[in-house]
This record gives C-alpha cells, sequence and structure tokens, in this order.
C-alpha cells in the first residue's frame, strides 16, 4: 500500500499523542492576548522558608489561573503563584491558563536550597568569641526566628545573636534551629575546638549534703560561677537548696562568680512519709480491703480472697494476669492488683442460644458428657433460618450430636427471603448480623456489597435480574429500579483452580435501545448459586439522557474529528498536514450514552477512526538494509472519539480513547535469543522447513513488514501487521522472535497452569505477535521518538494483537510478556467478550490497568533478588518502574500526591506507582509471609470480577479484600492488605461502628454517644431523639460525622451508631434504659443480655481494646442500674483508636443529659 509523506507524518502525528493504550483529553488551544502567554520566569531558586512568586505574562483578559506543585513536599504554592520552599529540593510548578475550554499549561522550575552558617567549623581560644551568622536567609518579610544552642556549654557557650565563647579547651558543636511559622524548621550545625588560652586559676567546690544523697565536687575557673548540681534526696525529708554558711543563712546564688575554694551546705525540711494506696481487685471474688503504704515499704499479702467454683491462683500486678506480683517488692506508686482464678470443672454446663434478632430461645443446662437438645427453630420476619453455629463469625455449624465440655454460646444464621423488601434498613439489619460488609457513596446509595444478601438460588439470567430488582431501591439515591435500564447481561464462571467457584453476571444498561458506557452492575453468586456479592457502577439520570442526537452533529463528527487534529498539530507539534491528507481515514460511528467516572451522562457518537495497512506484501527491516528514512512511520492505529451528539454541548469533543495498550505438523526447535540464551520453543515443521507457529498454545510470531512508495520501491517506507510469518532461516531464527515467541509461551503457560485460564479469552484465542515493529532509524523524527518511543510494547483489542517495537528489547523482559498478555485478560474479564470495553484508560481506572498489569507481570516473572519489584529490568533498554521504589522513576507513592490534572490521561503511568506500591508493601508484610506468588495471583485476577469499566482505587482495594476472604486469607493477613492500602493512602480512615443487642425485655434500651465538635470547642450527643450530628463542611467526605443508623424500641432489640469522621479526642457510649428510666431500682438492664460490639467500618470484623481482645463487652448480669458507661474511645492526632472498658453502672432518669 502506498502513502505520501504529508499522510505518514499525519499518522505519525496521531501515534504520537494516542500513546500504546492511552486516553488523552482534548483540551482546545487557547486564545491568546496580545504576545504569547508565558511565564516571566521558568525557573528561580529559594532557601527552605524562603518565597517566590510565579509570575504570567500576556494572559487572555478573564482567564482564571491555577497553580500545582508536583512535589508538595518541596515547595507548596497557593492559588496566586507565591511560592514557599519547604526542604531541599527540586518541584515543577504548572501553571494552567484557561478560557472556556482553552487552556494552556506553562512550567516553572523552582529549586529550593538549604542556608548555611558562615563557617562549617573554626577553633577559637579560651576567653574568645567568634559570631556565627546565617547565610541566605529566607528574608526580611518572611517572620524566622533563630534559636542557638551548644552541646557543651561548659566548653563552648554562644549567645541568642551566634555569638560563641570558648570556656575551655575541648569540642563542642554549636547549632542554630530556624523556625518559619508553626511547623517549618531546620537546624544548621558548626563544629568548634576551643584551644588553650591564658591559664586560670581553678579553685574546688564541695557540696556537704547534710546526711542526704552525695553530689561531687566541682573544679571551677576563676571568674567562672558553679553549675548547679542535681537535688540530692534524704528519706523522709524535702531538700530546701544550697546555702553558703553552715548555719543554712545565706542562700547560695548560682550566678555568683567563684574567686576561692569553698564548701555549700544543702537544708532539709522533714516532712511525713508519703502513702499509696494498694487496691485489690479480686475479679468476681470476696471483697479484699485496700492498704495504705507508706513509700519504700512493702504490700502485706492478704488472707485469699473466695469465690463460688473457683479456685485462687494468686494477686496478679496486671490485668491480663500475666505477670505474679512480688509482695517483697517496696511501692512507690499507687497500684492496683488482679486475683487469679481457676474455674472449679462444674457438674453442668449452660449451653446459650444467641438468635441474632430471632425470636428468645431458652439456655440449656447440660450434665458433663451430655449432649444439647436441638431446640425448635427460631423465627425473624423477613428471615430464612439457617441454622446454630459455633463461632460468632458463624463459619463453623454446630453438630448437636457432639458432647458439651464447656458453657457453650450457639449463634443463629440467617438469610434474607428473596421476597424480602430490600432497604437500607435491612443493608443495616445485614451488616449488624456480622453477614456482609458494604461501601456506600455520599448519597447513602450502596456502591459494594461483600456477603450474602439473599437465599434466591440464581440459575439463569432471570433469576439474576430478578435479585437485581429486590435490591434495586438501595443502588441509587433515589431509590429508582435500575433493571428497567439492563440491556445485557453476561455470565461468567470462575473456575482459577482454587476449586472456589464464583459465577458473574455483568449487567450492562441501555436506555432507549441505546448502550450506556460506564453504568454496569456485577452480581456475585455464590458455589450454592445464591448472591454473594454485588458491585455498582450505575449513573443516575441515565434514564432522563435526550436519546435523539442532532442532525447537524451527526453530519459533521468527521469534520469535527478531522479539524481536531489538525489544530492539534499545529499546537503540539506544528507539523504541516492538510484535510486533503486526512481522506483515508475510516470512520465508524455509533451512538452511545457516556457515563464514564464522575461526568454528568450525555448522550454521544463513538466514533472509531483508524488507519488498517493489513496487506501481507511487502519487506522486511533486514531487507530495507536496516535502516528506515526520517519520514518513515507507523500505519496501524484505531482510535475512539466521544462527540456529544445533542444539547448545548452538541459537537464537542468529550474525549478520546486509543484502542492499543501493546497443512504443517507439530515440532520443537531452538535458537538464540537477543540475549545470546538458545531458548527451545515449539513450532511447526515440513520437512526441512520450519515456522514460527506454535500449534498447541496457538501462537504465531510475525516480522513487520513495510510497504514502500515512489519509484522503483525508493521512497516512504509504511510498517504492516501482522507482516510475515517468522522462518527458520539459513543463519537461523530471527533472535527477537525467538525471545517474543518464547517468553509468550511462558506466560500462556502460567496462566493455564496456576490459574486455569486457556489463553488471554480463557476459551484458547489465538495469539499473534509482531516483532520490529517501530522502525529502527536514528533519523527518524525526533517527536515521534520522544512523545511515543520506539522501544514500546502494546496490545490492541481492536486486531486483536501483541507488537514488540525494534527496540528496547523489551520481547526478552518476561515481566513485560505477562504485562502486556495481562492487559488483554482484563480487557476480557472486566469488559467481557466486547473487547471494546476494560478498565477505561483514563484517571484511576486507567492507572489500575497499568498496575494490574504490572502486579502480574512481576509474579509471573516470579523473581527472588534484586529484579523481584522492577519491570522490564531484562529488557536491552533496562527497568522503568520499581514496585518498591515508584518515586526512582518519578511516580507518586501516596494518594493524596497522586496526578489529578489532564496531564497523562489523568495520572493513568504516573498513579498506577501507589496501587504497585500497596502490593509491594503488603506482599513484604511478615503477616503474608505464607502466601505464594501464584495465591497472590490468583487474589488480583479474581478481584478483577468485581471491577467496573471506571473502577476507582478505593473500588480496586474493596474488590482485593473481598476476593482475599473469598479465598479463605486469614485475619492478619486481609489486616496486612488492608494496611497496605492505608499506608498509601487509598483506603481513608475507616468509621467506627457500635452495634446493641438485647433480648426480650426491656422494650427499649437506648444508645447514647457523647464525643468532640469538629472544631473541638464543644461536645456532640447522639441518640433517638438527636440522631445526627452532621458536618459543619457541606464539602466534607463524610456528610455526618455521628449518627444513630439504626433504632429498635420492641425487645429483641438492636442500635447501631456510627463515627464515620474521626475527630481526635475523647468518646464516651452508655446503654440507657429508656423503658425504665424513673426507677431507682431495677435489674432489668443487668437481666437484658445485652451486648456491645464496635466493628471496623461497615464489615463484621472486631476493633481491638487496649489489651487487644475484641471490642465486644457484656452487661454484668448482677448488677441494678439503668445507666451502664460501657466504654471510652481515645483517637489521637494520627486517627489511631484506642479502646477502653468503662463498665460503670448508675442510675440516670434523663435522657438528654446522658454523658453530660
Amino acid at each position: 500500500m502506498l502513502m505520501n509523506a504529508k499522510r505518514n507524518r499525519m499518522i505519525a502525528f496521531l501515534l504520537a499523542i494516542l500513546m500504546a493504550f492511552s486516553i488523552i483529553y482534548v483540551d482546545a488551544p487557547i486564545v491568546e492576548a496580545a504576545g504569547k502567554t508565558a511565564l516571566a520566569k521558568t525557573s528561580g531558586s529559594v532557601v527552605i522558608g524562603g518565597t517566590q512568586t510565579v509570575k504570567v505574562k500576556n494572559a487572555p483578559k478573564g482567564a482564571s489561573i491555577t497553580y500545582k506543585s508536583s512535589k508538595k513536599s518541596v515547595a507548596k504554592v497557593t492559588g496566586k503563584g507565591k511560592v514557599t520552599g519547604l526542604k531541599a529540593g527540586t518541584a515543577k510548578i504548572t501553571v494552567t491558563v484557561k478560557k472556556g475550554k482553552s487552556k494552556k499549561n506553562l512550567i516553572y522550575k523552582i529549586t529550593v536550597k538549604k542556608p548555611k552558617l558562615s563557617k562549617n567549623s573554626f577553633t577559637v581560644g579560651v576567653g574568645k568569641s567568634v559570631v556565627l551568622a546565617v547565610k541566605n536567609k529566607p528574608g526580611k518579610s518572611v517572620k524566622a526566628k533563630y534559636k542557638w544552642t551548644s552541646s557543651n556549654k561548659s566548653v563552648a557557650a554562644v549567645t541568642s545573636k551566634g555569638k560563641v565563647t570558648g570556656k575551655k579547651e575541648g569540642t563542642a558543636t554549636v547549632k542554630v534551629k530556624v523556625s518559619v511559622g508553626k511547623k517549618l524548621s531546620y537546624t544548621l550545625s558548626c563544629k568548634v575546638k576551643v584551644g588553650a588560652g591564658q591559664a586560670r586559676k581553678i579553685y574546688t567546690v564541695v557540696f556537704d549534703s547534710n546526711g542526704g544523697s552525695s553530689v561531687p565536687s566541682q573544679s571551677v575557673e576563676e571568674g567562672q560561677a558553679v553549675q548547679r548540681p542535681g537535688d540530692p534526696t534524704k528519706s523522709g525529708y524535702r531538700f530546701d537548696g544550697w546555702y553558703s554558711d553552715q548555719a543554712l543563712k545565706s542562700a547560695y546564688d548560682f550566678s555568683e562568680k567563684v574567686t576561692a575554694d569553698r564548701t555549700l551546705y544543702a537544708k532539709w525540711e522533714a516532712v511525713q512519709a508519703r502513702k499509696y494506696t494498694v487496691t485489690f481487685n479480686s475479679n468476681g471474688g470476696s471483697s479484699v480491703s485496700p492498704q495504705n503504704v507508706e513509700e519504700g515499704q512493702a504490700v502485706q499479702r492478704p488472707g485469699d480472697p473466695t469465690r463460688s467454683g473457683y479456685l485462687f491462683g494468686g494477686w496478679y500486678s496486671d490485668p491480663a494476669l500475666q505477670y505474679a506480683y512480688d509482695f517483697s517488692a517496696k511501692v512507690a506508686a499507687d497500684l492496683i492488683l488482679y486475683a487469679k482464678w481457676e474455674a472449679v470443672p462444674p457438674s453442668v454446663y449452660t449451653v446459650t442460644f444467641i438468635s441474632n434478632g430471632g425470636s428468645e430461645i431458652p439456655a440449656q443446662a447440660v450434665e458433663i458428657g451430655g449432649r444439647a437438645v436441638k431446640p425448635e427453630d427460631p423465627v425473624r420476619k423477613d428471615y430464612t433460618f439457617v441454622g446454630w453455629y459455633a463461632d460468632e463469625e458463624k463459619k463453623t455449624e454446630f453438630d448437636f450430636g457432639s458432647t458439651i465440655a464447656a458453657d457453650t454460646l450457639l449463634y443463629a444464621k440467617w438469610q434474607l427471603n428473596e421476597d424480602a423488601d430490600f432497604d437500607l434498613g435491612k443493608v443495616e439489619e445485614l451488616v449488624g448480623d456480622g453477614v456482609i460488609e458494604v461501601a456506600q457513596n455520599n448519597d447513602t446509595s450502596i456502591r459494594f456489597i461483600d456477603g450474602g444478601f439473599s437465599n434466591k438460588k440464581i440459575q439463569n439470567q432471570d433469576d439474576a435480574l430478578y435479585v437485581l430488582e429486590r435490591v434495586s431501591p438501595v443502588l441509587t439515591g433515589s431509590g429508582e429500579n435500575v433493571a428497567d435500564t439492563v440491556g445485557s447481561v453476561e455470565v461468567t464462571t470462575e473456575d482459577d483452580g482454587t476449586g472456589i467457584r464464583e459465577s458473574y453476571y455483568l449487567f450492562t444498561a441501555e436506555v432507549g435501545g441505546i448502550p450506556v458506557e460506564g453504568s454496569d452492575i456485577i452480581l456475585v453468586a455464590g458455589e450454592n448459586h445464591t448472591p454473594e456479592g454485588l458491585v455498582n457502577s450505575y449513573k443516575e439520570g441515565i434514564k432522563d439522557i435526550d436519546t435523539q442526537p442532532d442532525e447537524t452533529v451527526e453530519n459533521n463528527v468527521e469534520s469535527i474529528i478531522k479539524e481536531d487534529i489538525l489544530a492539534q498539530a499545529r499546537e503540539q507539534w506544528g507539523t504541516g498536514i492538510s484535510m486533503e491528507d486526512l481522506n483515508s481515514l475510516a470512520f465508524e460511528k455509533k451512538l452511545v450514552i457516556y457515563a464514564m467516572g464522575d461526568e454528568e451522562p450525555m448522550l454521544a457518537w463513538r466514533v472509531s477512526v483508524r488507519e488498517d495497512t493489513s496487506a501481507s506484501e511487502g519487506s522486511t527491516i533486514e531487507e530495507l538494509g536496516g535502516e528506515l528514512s526520517s519520514d518513515d512511520v507507523l500505519s496501524f492505529f484505531c482510535v475512539n472519539y466521544y462527540i456529544a451528539a445533542n444539547g448545548v454541548d452538541g459537537g464537542e469533543i468529550i474525549t478520546r480513547i486509543s484502542s492499543a495498550q501493546g497443512a504443517w505438523e507439530a515440532s520443537m526447535s531452538s535458537g538464540e535469543d537477543i540475549k545470546g540464551v538458545s531458548r527451545e520453543f515449539s513450532c511447526q515443521r515440513d520437512d526441512k522447513k520450519f515456522r514460527m507457529v506454535d500449534p498447541v498454545r496457538k501462537i504465531s510470531t510475525y516480522q513487520t513488514l513495510f510497504t514502500s512508495s515512489g519509484l522503483f520501491g525508493l521512497g516512504k517506507q509504511t510498517a504492516v501487521v501482522p507482516g510475515q510469518l517468522v522462518e527458520k532461516g539459513l543463519l537461523g531464527w530471527n533472535k527477537k522472535a525467538v525471545s517474543a515467541h518464547y517468553f509468550m509461551a511462558k506466560v500462556w503457560d502460567y496462566y493455564r497452569q496456576n490459574l486455569g485460564r486457556v489463553s488471554y479469552d480463557g476459551h484458547g484465542a489465538d495469539i499473534r505477535l509482531s516483532v520490529e515493529y517501530v522502525p529502527n532509524s536514528s533519523n527518524a523524527f525526533t517527536w515521534l521518538v520522544e512523545a511515543f518511543g520506539d522501544d514500546n510494547a502494546c496490545w490492541s483489542p481492536y486486531y486483536r494483537q501483541f507488537m514488540f517495537y525494534n527496540t528496547g528489547g523489551n520481547e526478552a523482559a518476561l515481566d513485560i510478556c505477562g504485562h502486556e498478555f495481562t492487559h488483554a485478560v482484563i480487557n476480557t474479564i472486566v469488559g467481557g467478550q466486547d473487547l471494546s470495553r476494560t478498565l477505561t484508560y483514563q484517571g484511576e481506572s486507567g492507572a489500575l490497568n497499568e498496575s494490574y498489569a504490572d502486579i502480574l507481570g512481576c509474579l509471573i516473572e516470579g523473581k527472588t533478588g534484586n529484579g523481584r519489584w522492577l519491570i522490564s529490568e531484562d529488557g536491552t533498554n533496562g527497568a522503568v518502574r520499581d514496585m518498591s521504589d515508584p518515586s526512582r522513576y518519578g511516580q507518586p507513592e501516596h494518594y493524596d500526591d497522586r496526578e489529578q490534572g489532564t496531564d497523562d490521561d489523568g495520572g493513568v503511568h504516573s498513579n498506577s506507582g501507589i496501587f504497585n506500591f500497596a502490593a509491594y508493601k503488603m506482599m513484604t508484610d511478615k503477616r503474608t509471609s505464607g502466601i505464594s506468588d501464584v495465591t497472590w495471583a490468583r487474589l488480583y485476577i479474581r478481584s478483577l470480577r468485581k471491577l467496573a469499566t471506571d473502577a476507582t482505587f478505593e473500588d480496586a482495594a474493596l474488590a482485593v479484600l473481598s476476593t482475599a476472604k473469598t479465598l479463605g486469607f486469614t485475619y492478619e493477613q486481609r489486616e496486612a492488605i488492608r494496611d497496605a492500602y492505608k499506608e498509601v493512602g487509598i483506603i481513608k480512615e475507616e468509621a467506627i461502628r457500635i452495634v446493641l443487642q438485647w433480648g426480650a425485655a426491656p422494650d427499649d434500651l437506648d444508645a447514647h454517644l457523647v464525643g468532640p465538635t469538629v472544631d473541638r470547642k464543644e461536645k456532640f450527643h447522639v441518640y433517638f431523639d438527636e440522631p445526627e450530628y452532621e458536618h459543619p463542611d457541606e464539602n466534607a467526605k463524610e456528610k455526618y460525622v455521628a449518627d444513630l443508623d439504626f433504632d429498635s424500641a420492641e425487645g429483641n432489640g438492636k442500635e447501631i451508631i456510627s463515627i464515620r469522621a474521626l475527630t481526635p479526642g475523647d468518646y464516651y457510649y452508655y446503654v440507657h434504659n429508656y423503658s425504665d428510666r424513673e426507677s431507682t431500682y431495677s435489674t432489668e438492664l443487668s437481666a437484658s443480655r445485652a451486648t456491645v460490639k464496635v466493628y471496623r467500618g461497615n464489615s463484621n470484623e472486631f476493633l481491638k481494646t487496649v489489651d487487644g481482645t475484641d471490642a465486644s463487652f457484656n452487661v454484668d448480669t448482677s448488677k441494678d442500674a439503668t445507666l451502664w458507661s460501657v466504654l471510652h474511645i481515645q483517637i489521637d492526632e494520627e486517627r489511631n483508636i484506642r479502646i477502653t472498658p468503662v463498665h460503670a453502672y448508675g442510675y440516670h432518669s434523663d435522657e438528654d443529659t446522658v454523658g453530660q
């Protein structure tokens, strides 16, 4: 196929700006004022604490200007361009000038330097002085404070102005702490050597402690002052100072200069010996009286307490009963000692039935060695009883044929009936029961459910739709029926070799026959075919979209795209292409509703623009002499444009997305790869001919061809893929083809053997590889190489093709082969078999696409040494990313530092480092040391099933945690995963959920929470009459700081209070017997069997108390009271949570003043 040079340039331009598997927002060129919009200066420097203002010249009138620092830890910038240096280093300030839909980004480089002292070191004589000064101070406009100190004042003293005076021979370090504001400070230092000066007379000062502890004498130079020593001690006395006379009349002045030997005398005042209280906590035994013990004396061992059914085991110094108390020890503080008890085996045991919201079941007394009798099933509205379980998590069903060997608690397990109304109340019940965990949006709609939420058997798509209709009220803030918009249902059953089977129902939306992109719902069914999870990315408002396209826009989409290409070419590259050069492009348009991310849904034309040169004829690079001319370009691409189809934005480009991501018999052959290593691989043979086709894995490897234009083929060269099937020549195999073919087979085997997946689609799809894909030319377009590079690799879902570029040697890197193969796997899992859908390559979903590919590539490679976490380290150009140290290659390591602009399609390539870093942290955590690479791979691949096409980092973290539970990861292992996501900022502070439950009586127990307001100036009180404390900042992530989620007043009740925004301070939780509040003697509360449990967020995982036990508390059955003060929660500045049991009881009649 022939192409002219201008057309070649056009194609190259498109590929340069639409990089492999990337999406970018289209920014119109800014209309500038007279003169070019630019920065007055493009670089500058400041010292730490110093400031500098970035100035823009010739900005369009009315334009908005914003500023952003690439490294907020090095330099911060205000909305007016004022830059402040924070630590030594360099940062880029991105200045965005925007007017309407036009914008321009300008870059200002700021270097932050650390100030220096006028001297790094010096020598001074005794009695001599030198003045130090801070060079390059932050400036007069900056309020800085300077605090001078000496490490050894007896050698070198320093004044507040930096004047250093030698005192005696020796060395010291003089430091100055520079403080700018309240938060910024740094220290500079200088080494000082003090040499011999004029000899001075030395006098001896003796300290007579008058019966107190010994105080060493001091040698003091003439004219110097005595250093005040530490106070001596004397039993029964208080030290009252040093005196210069034995009569203790004249107190000594330590600022006085010494001129002779002298003795100082200690003065004492007799005091009564201090006494401490020793309290004996008998832990349910008979009372033991406290003792008052003088300081330094020992406690008298009291008589042993008694307790029915127990033997006394001694006194201990800690409540956990780990350390036996030594009664010979001297007392130096108030003390609590704790009694330890050993139970005497009873003659009968009690089996208690916890019905979890069902009808009450009486406890049973069972003789030793006897068996509990299975009672009649409890009943509960809207639920079906599943059975009695031996553990609170309800994982182990109780065997009524087993003998009872201890007091036993049995827990009722329930399953929501398929016909029950499913609303937020039911969600709270299921969360409170520990059945499900959920994640909510700000409008209270549910975006993620993990756990069984219905007993409906899902055997087909109709059953799945029925479940979707039942849960629909909680999936949107308005409660609209999302099932009305279901356009198609795709069903996949996972079989990854774990033996744990799940089915996934992918619902894609459709309105008026028009498909919706970005409003998917995924329903997960477990092995018993009941719902076990749900992922919701439904977008409210899609039903209201006007589905009638504007005819003018429809007729002009090709012109709009061509004009955009020309404008981008002129603005970004200044390249000369014309409208005529674009006539060879092919356009395929489809009407869709675009609803990706947080954008408002809109009707759009999705237009596929492509230039396909799939002709089979052409020349290899070798046949062309190994070098191509400066106009040689790549002519293989497909781009999807999205253009608003109607309304006020009709004809506007929303975004654009590249689809590139990167009669024979079976035989074996071997060949040398590009690193000189001999590789054996499968191929096909016909007599003496060999070709690179793996008949088992269906992998075919091609060499890219190039067509020629011009007379005798001496004109421009154009790449053609897949190209020519590689055959073995007289000199052997193509080395690049050997690497690509061999390593892709390794990846195929890994997926098949460890993940149960045959080829990338799971159904044995053919695999086509092309090598030598980009011209190997030193004089190729500079801008093409800089923007796109010729050392890349990519997967194209449009053509179902893998390509390895001509340089970079990525085909020799097993992790890169795994990376590109995983892009194809993601394509078929997240998007289903429709390969136009995947984790959208934009913002966080695009960064996830890159990160998942990196993680799987790393695990497939399976290294254990230095290259364990590097990506592409075996390519000829070396590593491009480091999962263990993302900043090494310019990637952020924390969510707060992520790229949030439109550059790099919202940080697709840079932000992937954050999710990578979390993977590194969890995989190197000691708590996960027993997890193999294969298990990690299964975890990540399986979690893809729970991601929508526009998934966020938090969505992926929830999917990974949910999948870890499905795969049987332990609590500690899941905590390691959760902590990794917390450390990189993906999972923010989590809510604290406090659940109160009680039996049939009394009717109404109330939960009360008292805590600090957001400004910490007052207290809030959440209870039934004030169920919500709303966040004062309407833009806060959480609408409520704390709220009463669920209230009950009918016995067998439950109340749930959540702390959603963790303000540092003290929180107190109470249970109040509202039914009997006026009573002055009541045992209803103690007989209620009330329990209080504290969980992490919407999970069923307990938070821990200060002694490491589960935060689960039972009412004391021996206490008469109407108010139970249950627990104290402390939250520090780092949002660490400390829970301390209180267990105080009393009477209180006024519900409004509980805790006040």
